[in-house]
């Protein structure tokens, strides 16, 4: 989410929001652009690419005998 509360000018929303998606359709990971809400934030998503943080830690933690440490 993209928080542009302060900035008023309709103009220059539709500026962003038009520079975003063209720099979305760039970018190798699927990401899709939702809306922009009433409170001027910008809703997108990501498609995961890596595993979750925790399943990360648990394959570290289980690397160092559970302890934490190597």
């Amino acid at each position: 989410m993209i928080d542009y509360i302060n900035m008023t000018e309709k103009e220059h929303i539709e500026s962003v929001i038009s520079t975003l998606k063209k720099l979305i359709a760039l970018d190798p990971v699927k990401t899709t652009f939702h809306d922009c809400t009433a409170l001027n934030l910008i809703e997108l998503t990501r498609q995961k690419i890596r595993e979750p943080l925790d399943e990360q830690l648990k394959r570290l933690n289980a690397a160092s005998d559970n302890t934490g440490w190597k």
